[in-house]
């Protein structure tokens, strides 16, 4: 697909490049090279060199800013290729591809803890002291501490005290102390009411 050049030539149809160009952020450690050489033309090599590109890549860049072939090499002006990062600096691409960049990153970051926490082992805790899992204890009404040493170790301990309520809640809800299964649940054993 071919592109209009906008601060170059209004005719001059150009090659689309890629649209997330690597060296958007080495933009001004760039145009600051460029300035420390002192010729007024800048080969393909130079460009490749200067760009981080391929052959290819390096030709079309040189191509959107006016190049031209002399002989068998491709030059492109300096002038040109600094009027050229300039207009980039301002349109603000390099802005946002860095924040693209940022977004992408944060978002890698937040699947590895992601996949990290469906990976950890929990190791679940087998035995039951007076009815509630190993590291579980009633301190007072309303009241459980639960020891643990790790974040495996807590969830495992929280994982093995649902479970416990869920196997025989009667019991759970005794060894809580003074609680009985209907204040528990707020009705009737046996007696489920639609909302």
């Amino acid at each position: 697909m071919a592109q209009l050049c906008h601060h170059c030539s209004a005719y001059a149809i150009l090659p689309a490049m890629s649209l997330r160009p690597a060296w958007y952020a080495r933009l001004e450690a760039i145009r600051k090279e460029i300035l420390e050489r002192d010729v007024p033309f800048l080969d393909r090599e130079a460009v490749e060199q200067l760009f981080g590109l391929g052959r290819r890549q390096a030709l079309r860049l040189m191509k959107r800013m006016r190049g031209h072939q002399v002989g068998y090499a491709y030059l492109v002006d300096r002038a040109d290729l600094l009027e050229h990062l300039a207009y980039l600096a301002r349109s603000g691409r390099p802005r946002l591809e860095e924040q693209r960049k940022r977004r992408v990153l944060e978002t890698l970051r937040e699947l590895e803890q992601e996949r990290e926490s469906l990976t950890t082992r929990v190791a679940l805790p087998v035995r039951m002291v007076q009815g509630l899992p190993e590291g579980v204890s009633r301190v007072a009404p309303g009241r459980l501490a639960i020891d643990f040493s790790s974040p495996q170790e807590l969830l495992g301990r929280l994982f093995a005290l649902a479970e416990a309520a869920a196997g025989n809640f009667e019991e759970f809800a005794r060894t809580l102390e003074g609680i009985d299964i209907e204040e528990a649940t707020g009705k009737e054993a046996g007696v489920y009411e639609q909302p």
